[in-house]
């Protein structure tokens, strides 16, 4: 379901690749994970207490001028949470939208190099799933290259014992 939200600049070169980054690890990128996916995966991972939402710091960030309009792409479940956290707060779904972001970006944990998010362990043991295969399908490649140049020389054999040479 799209949903047009005002955002402050703040929002969005800040928070958000704030939260991509915390998220999805160093290397994500808004072409893979574009904000409307950030901004439902935040939503989604929000399970602290409604009222939370509403403390001092956060509203000095929200009290900024809004001076950009996002269209975003909700997932229904999250657009439902969303509208039940905001009923709760009695604030419109867009506020209590960006008051979730704010909040997950103060409170989200920083990634270090060494550190690994679940989606960038998931996506290392498909690779290694993948290279595990190849290596099956080449050993079974060997195996057939190396019985085809033995059964050759047996062949290459097998033909020389045939000749019988005159002199």
């Amino acid at each position: 379901m799209r949903k047009v939200i005002s955002m402050n600049d703040d929002l969005q070169l800040k928070v958000l690749p704030r939260l991509r980054t915390a998220f999805y690890g160093q290397n994500a990128s808004a072409a893979e994970y574009r904000d409307s996916f950030v901004v439902c995966e935040t939503i989604a991972r929000y399970e602290e207490d409604a009222a939370l939402l509403m403390s001092d710091r956060i509203t000095e960030s929200e009290r900024t001028e809004k001076n950009i309009t996002k269209t975003l792409n909700f997932r229904a479940d999250c657009y439902l949470k969303l509208t039940s956290l905001a009923d709760q707060l009695a604030i419109s779904p867009a506020e209590a939208c960006r008051r979730i972001l704010y909040y997950t970006a103060e409170y989200a944990p920083k990634t270090s190099s060494k550190e690994f998010t679940p989606h960038e362990l998931s996506q290392l043991k498909a690779k290694i799933l993948m290279l595990e295969e190849s290596v099956k399908a080449l050993g079974k490649a060997l195996l057939l290259t190396q019985n085809a140049l033995s059964e050759t020389k047996t062949e290459i054999t097998r033909l020389e014992g045939d000749v019988s040479y005159d002199i």
